[in-house]
């Protein structure tokens, strides 16, 4: 009688560990992003001043401490472009949009969001919008 009680205690110790590691991966990797959309304000700031030089409409929004969950908006106007970046429920989670062509997703890993990264791909994107953008002389 006393084994299968101390067998099923074991398996609830076991499944609260569990729980514990999990529920703490999940509140790192928000820090983590939470800690990257900090960086990624300077970043932000002097790409929309480069794209700003070569006529690149360029929005962005961070929310590190949203109510729900932390998130980066970005919109650049023409081409269109949408980026979304954000961290729910412990999951990194990216969705792009180019042009009017569907949303892709993918998750990502925290080693993935970093400013620099995030800098380069961001540079190529301002690139990129800029030479659509540039007006040809007649």
């Amino acid at each position: 009688m006393n084994d299968w009680k101390s067998q099923l205690s074991s398996l609830g110790d076991k499944l609260s560990a569990e729980d514990a590691k999990v529920t703490q991966a999940k509140k790192e990797r928000l820090q983590a992003l939470r800690k990257a959309l900090k960086e990624y304000e300077t970043v932000l700031t002097d790409a929309a001043a480069f794209g700003d030089a070569f006529g690149v409409d360029l929005t962005w929004e961070i929310a590190r401490f949203d109510a729900q969950y932390p998130y980066l908006r970005l919109t650049i106007k023409k081409p269109l472009l949408r980026y979304e970046l954000h961290g729910k429920d412990g999951e990194l989670t990216e969705l792009l949009q180019e042009g009017a062509g569907s949303v892709q997703r993918r998750a990502m890993t925290v080693a993935a969001v970093t400013p620099k990264r995030f800098g380069e791909r961001l540079t190529k994107w301002i690139q990129a919008a800029a030479q659509a953008n540039r007006k040809v002389p007649k």
